[in-house]
Formats: structure tokens, sequence, C-alpha cells
């Protein structure tokens, strides 16, 4: 993409889309990230888009926000919102699409021609992204949060919850969520009547916040606060557990609103987390630098890097590559074959041998353990069936055929390390043989390459005889 992305992806249809740092708003095809269009944007965005009755909305930290076409990308309009932009998504009750600004104003716009049919002043920054409260609309600046009608305007109650607001304002129910400053060092989420605007409990947590928002699943309250991920009960705000995240390089805090998805919450930082909903137990991280927060589609995740990537991800795959389950039953009972079974999945080869070596010298004791092994990292499977066959379980080597859809994917990829991805990923898909129907001399080559570069994978590539030059 050539700059970091910082903003949530949005997916419509077989698209997603998605800002940048390179002050481009981009659009490309679900199924193999090719680009379909991108429109230029007055300065960067860390704006989630939002796609609404054929139309994105989207804000920029220059000058503008914008709807295009959602089809080609076409500009429909832009509104001057000063200097500043804005850094806030935008929201959609009727005729009107509402968007925060760096210049003190809260507007609503015409969804058609982008004119201004009402706005609020403060004395402070609006940088929360509005929501749907009922009938109410509610947004907050750094110090308030307002309930207003969405159609006037006008503003039916303001909660002033402490000094400062560090998440955007939630609400669900009769009840508002925010988070606050209450000294300098100490911060908490507050639960108020949405009614009345009294406040209904308080939960401490450390400073750093992130600026993200509460989001709710069952009666329970999840959230990113001082480089954790909390779970509070929504009806008395008590703790129920809170789990450590992994930071960015030279970052203090975690930002992003965490995604609930299953029985699993994803949020993002120096990994991706995916963290069981239950417990706050971590099922597997993704190793990344992160501020986006993914989205899940399909059984896949999106996401955008601060080193310049969009990626899908297969979800169940990438929990198996980084192999980071902390469910010893999946391992086996032995503490040290666990942590052995776990370096077969580091990226240093050094380590991976290490391992392997040291489970085959642990002998028939491990046997349980390597047959638990669940992966579909062809390397590990590899090492999997070479630590049995040492210690007296014979398994067939892997063998690899592919077919004509396999072998026009794999003449697209461009590097080594992509190709090696997506073998894994059509492994997955397509088990252990793909039939070769057809493929170039240079797709050949390449995949010839790459295993020549990974001898220790046992993959060989059969060309049924009619095919053969």
């Amino acid at each position: 993409m050539g700059r970091n992305i910082w903003g949530r992806a949005a997916i419509a249809g077989n698209r997603v889309y998605f800002g940048c740092h390179d002050k481009k708003l981009h659009c490309l095809d679900i199924a193999g990230g090719a680009t379909v269009w991108a429109a230029d944007l007055a300065e960067r965005t860390v704006a989630r888009p939002l796609v609404y009755d054929g139309k994105i909305f989207v804000s920029c930290h220059e000058d503008y926000v914008y709807a295009f076409e959602q089809a080609g990308g076409k500009l429909l309009w832009k509104t001057n919102i000063g200097k500043e932009g804005s850094c806030t998504s935008a929201l959609v009750v009727g005729s009107l699409v509402f968007f925060g600004a760096y210049d003190r104003q809260f507007r609503a716009l015409d969804v058609r021609t982008g004119q201004v049919r009402w706005s609020l002043k403060s004395d402070t920054w609006f940088l929360s992204t509005p929501v749907l409260c009922g009938k109410e609309i509610a947004f907050s600046d750094s110090k308030k949060v307002y309930l207003a009608d969405p159609k006037t305007g006008k503003v039916r109650l303001t909660i002033t919850p402490g000094d400062k607001l560090n998440w955007n304002a939630s609400a669900w129910g009769d009840r508002v969520y925010t988070g606050f400053n209450y000294d300098k060092a100490q911060s908490a989420l507050g639960c108020f009547d949405r009614t009345t605007g009294r406040r209904l409990w308080t939960y401490a947590c450390s400073w750093h916040n992130n600026g993200g928002r509460i989001v709710e699943s069952d009666g329970i309250c999840y959230f990113v606060g001082g480089g954790n991920l909390h779970a509070v009960r929504a009806k008395d705000g008590k703790g129920l557990w809170r789990r450590p995240l992994k930071r960015r390089l030279g970052k203090s805090h975690v930002w992003g609103t965490p995604v609930l998805a299953g029985k699993h919450i994803y949020v993002p930082g120096g990994r991706l987390h995916c963290v069981n909903m239950a417990d706050g137990t971590i099922a597997w991280t993704f190793k990344g630098e992160f501020d986006a927060g993914p989205v899940l589609h399909d059984g896949r995740i999106y996401i955008g890097t601060m080193d310049k990537r969009f990626l899908c991800l297969e979800e169940d795959l990438d929990a198996a590559l980084n192999l980071l389950a902390d469910d010893k039953a999946e391992f086996g009972k032995s503490v040290q074959a666990g942590k052995l079974i776990r370096e077969l999945g580091s990226d240093d080869w050094k380590i991976r041998d290490r391992a392997t070596k040291a489970l085959i010298g642990m002998g028939s004791s491990v046997l349980g353990e390597i047959r638990a092994i669940k992966t579909t990292d062809p390397e590990v499977e590899i090492r999997k069936q070479q630590i049995l066959k040492a210690i007296g379980e014979n398994d067939r080597s892997w063998s690899i055929i592919l077919d004509a859809a396999a072998i026009r994917r794999l003449a697209s990829v461009k590097n080594r390390e992509s190709l090696g991805r997506l073998a894994k990923v059509l492994t997955k898909a397509l088990g252990n043989e793909w039939r070769i129907k057809g493929g170039s001399d240079a797709l050949l080559a390449g995949l010839k390459k790459y295993l020549a570069a990974h001898p220790a994978l046992s993959i060989r590539v059969v060309v049924p005889y009619a095919e053969r030059p």
C-alpha cells in the first residue's frame, strides 16, 4: 500500500474498503486482493469507511469529508470541515450522515449532497465516532458525552464523567458507557443511566487508555485500557478478568476496539491477539505491528498493518501456524513437550531443529503429544512425521499434486514467502493431493525454486504424462 494502515476496513459484497496514510481510499477484490479502484484524499485517514446504500463515506486529516460511489470510486461530493479535518468514522441515520471534527464542530450532512443540515459547536475536539442510541445519537468530545435528536441536533442530555474522555461513547439498552480520567495517573470506565445521566458504577484501570470503543456481549463489557484487555460485568462493573497484551515497539499502550466473533475477541497491538472470551486466555497470536482492528468475514480475517501491508488471514490456519494455544490438552500433559512442540513452528530454523531433536530424544513418552499435533503448516507436519518415524511411527511422506486453479494462483505470486504461504493455504483447502492439468514453464520453475530452497518439506510436484514436455 506504500504507507501505514491505521483504520479498520469495511466489507460489502465481494469488496473490501480501507483508508491509508498514502492519502487514498482503497477498494480491493475480497477473493484475491487485487485493486479494484483507489480514490484520492486530501490527507491520510485513520477512520473506518462507512458503506451505505451504494456510497462510501470517509473522513481524512485535512479539510474534507467525502462520499464516493461504491462501485467505481467516483467522487460524489466532499465537504470542507476545517484545516485539521477529522479522525472519526461516519454514522448514517435517515437522510443524514454525521461526522465529528478537529475544528470543534459536530456536523450533520445531507447524504446526497454533503450540505450541512445542522452543527454543534464545542470548546474542544470531537474525536469519537457517533452511535445510534434508541431514537437519539450519542457522541462525545474530549470532555462530554452528548445525547441529541439526529434530525434537529437538539441536545437532550450531556454527561461529564471526569477530566478527559479516553474512549468513544458506547450505548446499548438504557445505559451509556465511556472511559475518562479522574486524575493524572488513573482512568476508569463509567456506566451512566441514559435517561438521567446518573453514574451507575465505575471500574478503575491504569493509564493509558486507547481511544477505542467499549463493546458488549451477553452482559459483559470488553475494552482495552492500560495495555490490557478487560472484561467487566455490565450490570455492576465487577471486573471478571484482565489480559495483558503485546504492545507495539516503542509504544506504552494498545490502541483499538476489540472485535467479538463467536467465542473469541480479537485485538491489535504488537501482535494480533485472539483471546478466549470465557476466561481471557490467549488462543493464539499473529506476529506483526497492528493499530487497525481486524474485520472477520466468512472465516477469514482482514487487517491492515503498520508495515505497509493489508492482510487476509485464514483464521484456523494462522492459529496453527503460531502454535501458541494455551490449552494443555491439545499438546499433551507434558509442559516440556508442549514447549518443544510450540518451537516446531518457530521462525528460526535452528530452534525448529533443536526442538525436533529434543522430541526424538524423549522417545515413546511423547508419542501421544506428537500424534495430537494438529497443523496445516507443511513444515510442522513434516517434522511431526520425522519425529514419529524416528520413534517407531511410520507415516508416509507428503506428496502434492497441483490442480489448474492452484497453478493459476501460484503463477501470480511474486516472491518465495508468498508462494510458501499460498502453498500452506491450498494444502488446507485441497488436502495433500492436487492434480496438475496445465501450467506455464515459469510457474513450474518458480515452484521448483521454492521447493529447492525448502528441502525439508519433502514435497514433490507430479505432472500427468499427457502434460509432460
